[in-house]
Order: structure tokens, then C-alpha cells, then sequence
């Protein structure tokens, strides 16, 4: 049959959302596995995640360093050789660290995850913390933070949070470098000793899952214990204190363009209309149609992309704009910023739009499900933010059933122009005030 490109292909309502369910099991030693057993590949990944991130962290960048560490030695094996190991075996492993979780990821054929999985018991359990690859790797996040701090992107990034979060909140910080100079290996043998322990550490294992692989990961990681002589640190109430000032600007003489930020606080994630911010934030700017690329990007010329976000964290949730733009153009770009979410706030979106607002934000949900790891990956959102695992189906079912006078209501409700921080790197003279 001779396909006809002159008629476009009928476009259809998403179906139902439906994201499959993993099975949990909790070890002797309290250790969570959570099982998601799809996928027709003999391939499967393995997540370890603990609770203790940069929010957490006794000391500035340990949580960061630890957990870079682990596979720059350990069980007397150097880096070299663990990388040796696992390309011999076609694996690959990942360390990440969050907010508030470390995490451990190791993807592995399944004929060889008897060989890996020793491996990657011996990285987490027994890491060496070598002192010269400690040094190295300390040097090398020095240099790369002296080249970032020189980009408008990551100053304007800084500031923003500072003026939202307050200078000394954890969701603030800002590594620096003499935090790195202070940073000793010791530091990173104590946290590993305090916060990577069984009772601390739940487990997702994705991917065509046999008997055999959950039989060694139980006995790599279900029954060890470790005996605790000292208990983490007890997280502190830090207070948010935003800044008394609304705009900030960071000066950068010289530079060509500046970089914007413009938000605020938001309500949390428990809050019922949050999943409905979120369809708000897509027709704002959560995607390539959305208004502020139409207008600011499009029309304007102001800028090469622009994008808006909700970030909801665990103690705090915020909207943010962001974008880079020529100096000359920054006020004019802020002032265009604003009068979008006005006419969010007061023009009714038409039925085009919203149909394509939902049509492209219920294809991203679908999209998360497309493998095995995927759908880790939403389930290990929903553990690291304490989330209930039908918190995706509730959000395919507000895209599917929110009107636009309900957007407009939400815009008009949870984002207030006159509390709007603005966050500005570039040079201060040509940006003018």
C-alpha cells in the first residue's frame, strides 16, 4: 500500500494511563526491594539509592565526593581495574546524588550478572576512599567549578535559589571552592560509615528478572548487617527566608548576554491543585509551543529558548523562568515574561490549546513507560520524594479532566506577580536597573 502524505495521521485520546506496579520485598536486615519484572531484552539495571543527599550532608560536598568515590577503589581493587571489569562484562555503572539520596546504578546482561553483581557488592559495601584518587578527583571538580562559576547561567542559577530558599538554606548552596579544599577523605569514610547501611537502602530491580537474580541480590544485600556505633545527625528545621528584595543582579561586566531567572514559591506537592500548576507551567513554557517560546522566542527574537518549571521538593516547591538573552534585550524579555502569566491568569485558554497542552503533557507520561528503566525511574522519583505510587495515575487523570477555567483560576491563585523574584547575571552597566 502507498502511503498518501497528503492526509495527515488522525490524532486520537491517550489511552488510559496505567503504570505497571512493582512488587516489594523487605529483607532481614530491612532492606526494601522493589521488583519490576517487564521487558523481553535479557538485560536488567539495578538501583540502590540511601537517604542522605546534599540536603543532608554533615559536611559541604561529602555526600557528592562519597559517593563519586565508590569506584575509584574499593576491596583493594583500584579504578582502573573495576573499569576494567565491567567493560569486560558489557556493564556500565553510574553514581548520582540528589537532593536527598545517593544512588548506585549498574546496568549488566543478564548471563552476567553473577560476575557484576560481587563487584558491585564490593563498591558499595567496601569502598577504599584511596587518598591520591581522592586528590585527583578533588583537583578536577575544582577546575570544572572555576570554569562554571565564569558562566551567567550558573550565577543567575545561584542567586535565584539564595533569594527564594535564603543564603544559608541546603537548597540554596553553592559549592565553592575552599569547600573542596576543606573536604578530607575522612569525611567521606565517616559518612559512607554512617548513612550506607542496609537499613537505609532500598533497591529497584528492572529489567527481564529471573529467580536467579533476585536470589543474589538478597544474598549480596539481604542479609548483611552493620552495627551501628553512632547514629546519623538529626536534620535541623531549616527555616526558608527569602530575600527582602525582589530583583538581584549579578554582575558580569563584559559579557555579551545575560541569563534570567524569575519565579517563586509555589504550594507543595500534597497541596490538590499542584498537579494542575503543572499543566498551568506546561502551556507557559513546559514545552516547545508553549507561550513564552511563542511569544519571547518566536516573535520577539529575544532569546534562542526559553522554558518555565515546577520544582517540587520535599520541603519546598517553586515556578521558575529561565532563559539566556542578549544584555540589550533583558528588560524587555522580563517585562513579556509577566505579561504571559498574566494572560494565563485572565484570558481563557481555547480548546486547540489545551488539547494540545494535554495531548503532548499525557504522550510524556506514556513516554516514561516505553521500557523497563523508565518506569524505574518514575517509581525511583516517587521513593525519593515519598510519594504514592498512584501519584502518576492522579496526574494522567487531572490532565485528562482539567477545563481552562480551571487553569486560569490556578494561574490566578498560585502565582502572584507583585512576589515574582528576579534573578540576573550579565553586565549590570548595559542591563541598567
Amino acid at each position: 500500500m502507498t502511503l498518501d502524505r497528503t492526509i495527515p495521521p488522525q490524532v486520537k485520546e491517550p489511552d488510559m494511563f496505567r503504570l505497571p506496579q512493582p512488587r516489594r520485598v523487605v529483607f532481614p536486615n530491612a532492606t526494601e526491594l522493589y521488583i519490576l519484572d517487564m521487558g523481553e531484552q535479557d538485560v536488567c539495571r539495578i538501583d540502590l539509592m540511601w537517604e542522605i543527599g546534599n540536603y543532608e550532608e554533615p559536611v559541604h560536598l561529602s555526600a557528592d565526593m562519597a559517593n563519586k568515590m565508590l569506584k575509584e577503589g574499593a576491596g583493594g581493587m583500584s579504578a582502573a581495574a573495576i573499569a576494567e571489569k565491567l567493560d569486560y562484562y558489557g556493564a556500565w555503572l553510574q553514581t548520582t546524588v540528589t537532593s536527598h539520596c545517593s544512588y548506585v546504578t549498574l546496568y549488566s546482561l543478564n548471563k552476567y550478572f553473577d560476575e557484576v553483581l560481587p563487584l558491585l557488592e564490593t563498591i558499595v559495601k567496601y569502598p577504599d576512599f584511596p587518598e591520591q584518587d581522592f586528590y585527583t578527583l578533588k583537583e578536577r571538580r575544582k577546575q570544572q567549578l572555576r570554569i562554571s562559576l565564569e558562566k551567567v547561567q550558573t550565577l543567575s542559577n545561584n542567586a535565584f535559589r539564595k533569594q527564594i530558599f535564603g543564603k544559608d538554606h541546603p537548597y540554596a548552596y553553592a559549592p565553592s571552592v575552599s569547600d573542596y579544599e576543606n573536604l578530607t577523605v575522612n569525611h567521606l569514610r565517616k559518612l559512607h560509615k554512617l548513612y550506607y547501611r542496609p537499613e537505609r537502602c532500598r533497591i529497584v530491580i528492572s529489567g527481564k528478572i529471573s529467580r536467579n537474580i533476585l536470589k543474589g541480590i538478597e544474598e549480596k544485600f539481604g542479609r548483611y548487617t552493620v552495627t551501628a556505633t553512632e547514629e546519623p545527625l538529626a536534620i535541623p528545621d531549616y527555616p526558608v527566608l527569602p530575600a527582602d528584595k525582589f530583583e538581584y543582579i549579578e554582575d558580569k561586566p563584559g559579557a555579551l548576554q545575560s541569563s534570567v531567572r524569575v519565579g517563586q514559591h509555589v504550594i507543595l506537592r500534597s497541596h490538590p491543585d499542584f498537579q494542575k500548576l503543572r499543566v498551568v507551567n506546561t502551556a507557559l513554557g513546559g514545552y516547545f509551543g508553549s507561550r513564552l517560546m511563542a511569544n519571547i522566542r518566536e516573535e520577539k527574537g529575544y532569546t534562542y529558548g526559553i522554558s518555565s518549571a515546577v520544582a517540587g521538593l520535599r520541603h519546598g516547591s517553586y515556578f521558575t523562568v529561565g532563559t539566556q538573552t542578549g544584555t540589550e534585550y533583558t528588560r524587555p524579555l522580563i517585562r513579556e515574561v509577566i505579561r504571559e502569566i498574566k494572560r494565563m491568569q485572565e484570558i481563557l485558554m481555547d480548546k486547540d490549546e489545551l488539547t494540545m497542552v494535554r495531548n503532548y503533557m499525557s504522550g510524556e507520561l506514556a513516554r516514561g513507560c516505553d521500557s523497563p528503566f523508565s518506569v524505574a525511574d518514575m517509581y525511583i522519583g516517587l521513593l525519593a520524594n515519598g510519594l504514592p505510587f498512584d501519584y502518576y495515575s492522579r496526574q494522567a487523570e487531572t490532565i485528562r479532566e482539567i477545563t481552562a477555567e480551571e487553569i486560569r483560576r490556578v494561574a490566578a491563585e498560585h502565582l502572584d506577580i507583585s512576589r515574582l523574584y528576579v534573578a540576573i547575571a550579565g553586565d549590570k552597566e548595559k542591563i541598567g536597573f
